[in-house]
């Protein structure tokens, strides 16, 4: 997912006090993804409070990043096509973080949409599933969000991993055993356009 964290900005909100006439492209950062996502802050915790960071502001920050396990348990605007599919989740836990995900997912497209020049383009990194795990519903699931932000889905493409550059790579030998090896096989490309 294209995300910009520069400085106290959020990709979710207006970034600073951008006038309408310059507009400013997005910059690319980390891929987020609903499930099966590595929690980043959780990974370098520690690391952050050794720097000096107290444990109680990097918790606050982290309830508040785009893919974090909070849930949202009142509707918040997401296409009623995709509520009707988060009725269906396993747990009410479950669709209330899918819910959180997809209410900032949308809120990030209503800025890119604010941001963008007429036909302008964008292009999103995200996990293959958003709320069905067994099949690739990325595509269909920001197509409805894009369409509800003003903003046209006109094209997605899967594109493999390499295993051996990930974040957290899996020793060769037990990875085929391994649960984290199955994590995040592939992500998928998609581009929107304004207008």
């Amino acid at each position: 997912m294209f995300l910009v964290y520069r400085g106290r900005e959020d990709a979710r909100r207006r970034c600073g006090n951008a006038e309408p006439k310059r507009r400013r492209a997005p910059q690319p950062a980390c891929p987020v993804a609903c499930e099966a996502a590595i929690d980043y802050m959780r990974c370098h915790k520690f690391a952050l409070v050794w720097m000096g960071h107290p444990l109680a502001k990097l918790r606050e920050l982290r309830g508040t990043m785009i893919g974090t396990e909070r849930g949202l348990w009142s509707l918040d605007g997401i296409p009623s096509p995709l509520e009707d599919r988060l009725r269906r989740a396993d747990t009410e836990r479950q669709a209330a973080v899918v819910r959180q995900y997809l209410s900032d997912m949308r809120k990030v497209l209503s800025e890119m949409h604010r941001i963008l020049r007429p036909q302008g383009l964008a292009a999103l990194v995200v996990g293959p599933t958003m709320i069905n795990a067994r099949r690739s519903d990325a595509a269909t699931v920001f197509g409805q969000l894009a369409e509800a932000a003003g903003l046209r889905l006109i094209g997605s493409t899967p594109r493999l991993l390499d295993v051996t550059r990930r974040s957290l790579p899996v020793p060769q030998q037990a990875a085929r055993q391994n649960d984290l090896a199955k994590r995040m096989i592939r992500e998928v490309v998609l581009v929107v356009r304004k207008g």
